[in-house]
C-alpha cells in the first residue's frame, strides 16, 4: 500500500513576490496565486481609502484594525511558514 505525502503549508520559492506566503497558500490550496494576492491587494485599498476618505466615522477604528490585522497577518505567516526550498534541502 502507497503511502501518499501530508499536505503541508509552505512558503513558495516559485510563486514568490514579496515572502512567497500568498504563492505558498496558493499552492496549497489549488488556487492561483495571482487570485490571492489580488484579494489581498483589494482589502487593504478598499480599508485605507474607507479610512481616508471617511474618517469621520465610528468605524474608523474598527477599519483601521483591518487594515494592521491584515499586514500583521502576512507578516505572522512568513515568519512561522517554512520555505519549500529550505524543507526539500533539509530532507
Amino acid at each position: 500500500m502507497e503511502q501518499s505525502k501530508s499536505k503541508r503549508l509552505y512558503r513558495s520559492h516559485k510563486n514568490k513576490v514579496v515572502g512567497g506566503v500568498l504563492g505558498g497558500i496558493g499552492e496549497y490550496l489549488g488556487i492561483e496565486p495571482l487570485i490571492l494576492r489580488a484579494i489581498y491587494v483589494l482589502l487593504i485599498i478598499f480599508a485605507v481609502s474607507v479610512y481616508l476618505v471617511l474618517p469621520f466615522l465610528a468605524q474608523a477604528p474598527m477599519i483601521s484594525s483591518v487594515i494592521l490585522v491584515l499586514v500583521a497577518l502576512y507578516l505572522l505567516l512568513w515568519a512561522m511558514l517554512p520555505s519549500r526550498k529550505q524543507q526539500e534541502t533539509s530532507g
